[in-house]
This record gives C-alpha cells, sequence and structure tokens, in this order.
C-alpha cells in the first residue's frame, strides 16, 4: 500500500529528512505512473515540482552505496559515512522499479525534457535481477 509504505518509510529518520523523503518518493510514484518507469533524466522538470527529483534519486542511490558498505563488515568505521538509507526504503524503491545502478547511457529523454522514450526493460530494476547477475558473476 502506497500511504503504508510512505509512512513506514521514514521511520527512524529526523522528520525534515523523512518528509523530504516521503515527498520525493511521492513524486517518483507519480512519475512511475506517468511514464511507466522510474529513470528520471538529468534536467528533468525544471521549474516544475518535479525539480531536484533526478538529483534525489542519485541520492538515494548514494545512500544505498554507504550503507551497503557499512554493513558489509569489510570495512574502517572512520571511512565510512552515515547512511539515511534502511531496508524499508529499499524494499519500497525496489517495489516500484527503482534502478540502483546509473539508469544505461543510452537513455535520453525525448525533445522538450519529457522522458517517453524509457527503455522497453527495466535493466537492474529489481532484486531478482541483481541477484542473477551476481550468480551468473559468480559461477565464472
Amino acid at each position: 500500500d502506497h500511504a503504508t509504505s510512505n509512512n513506514e518509510a521514514g521511520t527512524n529518520q529526523n522528520s525534515n529528512e523523512a518528509a523530504e523523503w516521503r515527498k520525493y518518493h511521492h513524486l517518483l510514484h507519480q512519475f512511475l505512473l506517468q511514464f511507466g518507469h522510474c529513470n528520471v533524466p538529468q534536467g528533468y522538470g525544471v521549474g516544475t515540482h518535479y525539480e531536484g527529483l533526478h538529483r534525489w534519486c542519485n541520492e538515494q542511490r548514494t545512500q544505498y552505496q554507504r550503507m551497503c558498505r557499512a554493513n558489509n563488515g569489510n570495512h574502517n568505521d572512520t571511512d565510512i559515512e552515515a547512511s539515511t538509507m534502511t531496508p524499508t526504503r529499499v524494499r519500497v524503491l525496489t517495489g516500484l522499479g527503482f534502478v540502483w545502478g546509473h539508469p544505461p547511457s543510452d537513455f535520453r529523454p525525448a525533445r522538450g525534457g519529457s522522458p517517453h522514450n524509457a527503455p522497453t526493460t527495466k535493466p537492474y530494476s529489481t532484486w531478482d535481477k541483481w541477484m542473477e547477475l551476481l550468480s551468473d558473476y559468480s559461477s565464472q
């Protein structure tokens, strides 16, 4: 449920940061409903309420990487920055089809800044796809 996910996503977070997270999660969900994907192109929504959505998506990827580094156990604690990413947020974004790696380099918005030419597939958009790639790599 979208509303429940929004409430759970902000658990244990600074209230301003949690409110911003919920705001941009909602905008990403609207973007998904409109365009059928979560690959928000750079420069999308300038001058509208969507402005900053691309930056926020990149920040989620950064926070996810920090969370993974902090959880892998092979680090010096002083080298790891705190992450605002939580397992709940990962599940919520993954459920939307969020692309945790950067979108394909050939993805470009259509003229006018409207991202109608999304790839026909969502590469690396789900946990299962990542696990499949990891499994393929491990078997080599």
